[in-house]
């Protein structure tokens, strides 16, 4: 349980933890991270920008490829999320970050390397701002399968960005389905 007003360096810390605790218990590294958060790339400048919080999670990751997040259209503007991967991600192993279009989603489910999940009781945008928790126990196999073909469903046309790291900076490589 977090108070109102955990730092994010708090949050950050205990995330870390968990991933860690992860890796070494199963001996699988963080390769993938999935992340449905509505407001993951909303920056509010009431509070840190939720992909440095993110990027906090994450420092001391070394095998993490790619994070898919799935977020409502809150941002309407694809180069303001390119210019956050660039000023966020561009110091870590991350090389693909796939944004997909849902405002279906509540909840904030993580999913690290589409086999394990949990929840974060808030958004990554207002991390602080009011008491939330950080599920401890992960879901069962089962469930996490539903969850990844709610988040993910095969052949269901969605607006997705696709971006890539590529000379020291993030591009936008593919546009899917765009919404008018």
């Amino acid at each position: 349980m977090f108070r109102k007003g955990v730092s994010h360096n708090e949050f950050a810390q205990h995330m870390q933890k968990k991933f860690k605790k992860l890796e070494e218990k199963k001996g699988n590294p963080l390769k993938e991270l999935a992340i449905t958060d509505a407001y993951a790339l909303k920056y509010d400048q009431r509070y840190e920008h939720p992909l440095s919080v993110l990027n906090s999670c994450l420092n001391h990751i070394e095998h993490l490829k790619k994070i898919r997040f799935v977020v409502n259209r809150s941002v309407k503007d694809d180069e303001q999320i390119r210019a956050g991967f660039n000023q966020y991600f561009l110091d870590n192993s991350v090389q693909k970050i796939e944004v997909i279009f849902d405002k279906d989603f509540h909840d904030r489910f993580w999913f690290i390397n589409k086999k394990k999940a949990f929840i974060v009781g808030t958004s990554l945008n207002t991390i602080g701002n009011k008491h939330f928790f950080v599920q401890d126990k992960y879901f069962k196999s089962k469930d996490v399968e539903v969850l990844l073909d709610l988040c993910f469903p095969n052949g269901e046309l969605r607006e997705q960005l696709n971006f890539e790291k590529d000379e020291g900076e993030w591009k936008l490589i593919n546009i899917f389905n765009r919404q008018s």
